[in-house]
């Protein structure tokens, strides 16, 4: 039973990039309320937060990137609530940045944490 408590966790946590983020995702919130895609396009509406993740893509197509030999990016985007809460920018399979979203009761932006992969 230990063992498989600790799998459990250790999916989780590879699942929300944990171990990067600078900033807990919510103090009390269960992990398994999130929705996780992938995209291949990313743009900052009018040059603002939070990010639009487009061209949504699966994971056959994320496994295809992570072993490209060629220079291929794509984004992993977490939602919550259909609300984007973090995402990360992958070159093919290493992870250069990403962002954290806090909101506030009511849904609104309040906070950005940038994670920055050294």
């Amino acid at each position: 039973m230990g063992k498989l408590l600790i799998g459990v966790i250790g999916t989780i946590l590879l699942l929300i990039g944990a171990s990067s983020m600078s900033h807990p995702l919510e103090k009390n919130i269960p992990y398994n309320d999130l929705t996780i895609r992938y995209y291949l396009g990313m743009s900052f509406p009018k040059y603002n937060h939070p990010a639009k993740l487009y061209n949504e893509i699966n994971l056959d197509k994320v496994d295809e990137i992570r072993k490209s030999k060629e220079i291929i990016s794509y984004y992993v985007g977490f939602y919550r609530d259909e609300k984007l809460i973090k995402f990360d920018k992958y070159i093919n399979n290493n992870k250069i940045m990403g962002f954290t979203y806090e909101y506030d009761g009511r849904g609104n932006l309040i906070k950005i944490y940038q994670n920055n992969v050294e």
